[in-house]
């Protein structure tokens, strides 16, 4: 079975380091792509760098708190 792409969206002003332990547990079964969103000044911004970032197919989860 080819392995999946599982984005990840860290909330503002996070990074990766949020989803460190889900990165550790899913590496495995999955090719994990976090974008750094933090820096982007708009949704449309934050959504192109996602889109970039990502293959054309993926699954997504988002973390906007604890």
């Amino acid at each position: 079975m080819a392995r999946q792409t599982l984005v990840l969206l860290p909330g503002l002003l996070n990074t990766r380091r949020v989803f460190a332990h889900q990165i550790d547990a899913l590496s495995d079964i999955a090719d994990i792509v976090v974008p750094e969103l933090w820096h982007h000044d708009s949704i449309g911004a934050m959504a192109d760098a996602v889109l970039a970032a990502a293959p054309g197919r993926f699954a997504c989860i988002t973390r906007c708190c604890r």
